[in-house]
């Protein structure tokens, strides 16, 4: 299976880059700083791009079968960060017609989402 990972570079989005190419998928690896992925495969394939930027998480996902993502940020405080980028993530997905997604996350728990509401 093709699959695009955001928040590759986290620790979470590296075990799961890990683990979705010890079993076999092919992984597309969006980042905003490829140097901090150290794991190098043949079925590793790293895009850098800004999860905010429309146009580049919808050019990443292009031939993609399914989407995971494990994006965070540094603060537990709100920024609506994780909002906008899922937005643009799902916007991407609908466009291209993927209709897998995987989100890890701790936001979301408590309707902290409010704008992605009905978007799956």
């Amino acid at each position: 299976m093709k699959l695009i990972i955001f928040g590759a570079t986290g620790q979470t989005g590296q075990e799961l880059v890990k683990q979705a190419i010890d079993h076999g998928h092919e992984v597309t690896a969006f980042v905003r700083s490829p140097e901090k992925l150290t794991l190098r495969d043949e079925r590793l394939h790293v895009v850098k791009g800004d999860v905010l930027d429309q146009e580049a998480v919808t050019a990443a996902i292009v031939g993609q079968e399914a989407v995971l993502t494990a994006l965070g940020t540094e603060s537990l405080a709100y920024s609506g960060f994780l909002e906008r980028s899922l937005v643009r993530i799902v916007t991407a997905m609908k466009k291209q017609g993927v209709e897998r997604i995987g989100y890890v996350a701790s936001a979301g728990v408590d309707d902290e989402l409010p704008g992605v509401q009905g978007m799956l």
